[in-house]
């Protein structure tokens, strides 16, 4: 995988590398990676959920655990091609790596991810890349068939999921939806 990335200093701790993805962000030192969720959203900045104090302590991994502000102060310094709002949460991090059946599992899906269009330097403008993925989302959706189970505790009013995806596979005819 190829990273956005900068080192600062002459010390292995001073090396980094940052990636986002469609609903994702990770910072990485290594072999290390801390990864958070992205709430990707039809208007306005998507939204990042960062775990708060209390969470990030009780789930990073022992080498991030004290460093909670130095690893979201670069996450957020990169020059993302992309409107986010970092929102703290009782949350944890997300595993990299595509859930399997999402878009992002697929070779489309992949590709997109591959073109790292939230970077800095991208070759849309954000609200291109925006469009992109809103369209891969709807046409991905369009092609699915048989049985889908969605678990969601709640929506997130104007989230792609909610404002997309879910009314996208409810109007497919060839989709039999179960909602948990």
């Amino acid at each position: 995988m190829r990273f956005f990335g900068r080192s600062r200093g002459k010390s292995e701790a001073d090396k980094f590398a940052v990636e986002m993805g469609w609903r994702y962000v990770a910072y990485r030192e290594g072999a290390e990676v801390v990864a958070l969720q992205i709430e990707p959203m039809v208007q306005g900045p998507d939204v990042v959920y960062v775990p708060d104090d209390v969470s990030w302590i009780k789930a990073a991994p022992r080498w991030a655990r004290d460093r909670r502000s130095e690893i979201l102060e670069r996450l957020r310094s990169a020059s993302w091609n992309r409107r986010v709002e970092w929102r703290p949460v009782a949350t944890s991090f997300v595993e990299l790596g595509a859930i399997a059946g999402s878009l992002e599992s697929t070779p489309g899906g992949q590709q997109l991810e591959q073109a790292r269009l939230f970077h800095p330097g991208a070759p849309l403008t954000a609200e291109q890349a925006r469009i992109v993925w809103h369209e891969a989302v709807r046409s991905f959706v369009a092609q699915v068939q048989g049985k889908v189970t969605v678990i969601a505790s709640e929506l997130i009013p104007d989230s792609v999921f909610a404002s997309i995806e879910l009314p996208a596979l409810k109007a497919n005819p060839n989709v039999q939806l179960d909602l948990r």
